[in-house]
């Protein structure tokens, strides 16, 4: 285990801090608050003010292969955040009941799992998808049934042809797809007669 020293204007303190080595600068503050910042507990950031007295650190501290246990993380992450390999999980989707029309439209930003119940022969539609994207589609048949739909361009189904869907009342057909890139699809039946 390697230490920080910190200087403040009367004392230094020693804080235990898990990396090789560490090499920083701060700026003296009249007094400075202990932290332990414990096992790979601080990446690649900066201590911000209220955290360390009236000091902040100039230079990141960069850890190695830091493990994150048990975060919770809540809200929306917005903007271009790349994460690699994370793992999640118990993860849940939401589930998009989408408004049947003479087209439906599953807009990919708003989730990945979509529900319509079909009302009439319909042509589906996607936006918004990103290539890598899984998603799932729940036909739905009305109190009628006997529904069909066309199918949005260019999806390579399992077995070369689309599936039959299920025409019995009430019943569920599930899809998968993956988007393979710009406007291609593979397709997979999920469940039928459900």
């Amino acid at each position: 285990m390697a230490e920080i020293n910190v200087l403040t204007s009367d004392k230094v303190v020693e804080e235990p801090v898990e990396q090789e080595r560490i090499n920083t600068q701060l700026i003296p503050p009249k007094s400075i608050k202990q932290r332990n910042l414990g096992d790979n507990s601080v990446g690649t950031s900066q201590i911000q003010d209220d955290a360390v007295g009236t000091s902040q650190l100039i230079e990141p501290i960069t850890l190695t292969a830091p493990t994150i246990t048990s975060p919770t993380i809540t809200g929306t992450v917005g903007g271009s955040a790349i994460y690699t390999k994370p793992t999640l999980n118990a993860s849940v989707q939401a589930l998009t009941t989408d408004t049947d029309g003479t087209t439906v439209t599953f807009d990919l930003s708003a989730s990945n799992v979509h529900s319509v119940t079909l009302a009439g022969n319909r042509t589906l539609a996607v936006s918004n998808g990103s290539v890598g994207q899984c998603f799932i589609i729940r036909l739905i048949q009305d109190a009628t049934g006997t529904r069909t739909v066309t199918w949005f361009t260019t999806i390579k189904w399992v077995g070369g042809s689309a599936p039959t869907l299920t025409t019995t009342i009430n019943k569920t057909d599930t899809l998968g797809f993956i988007i393979t890139s710009a406007a291609n699809y593979d397709g997979y039946l999920v469940g039928q007669n459900l």
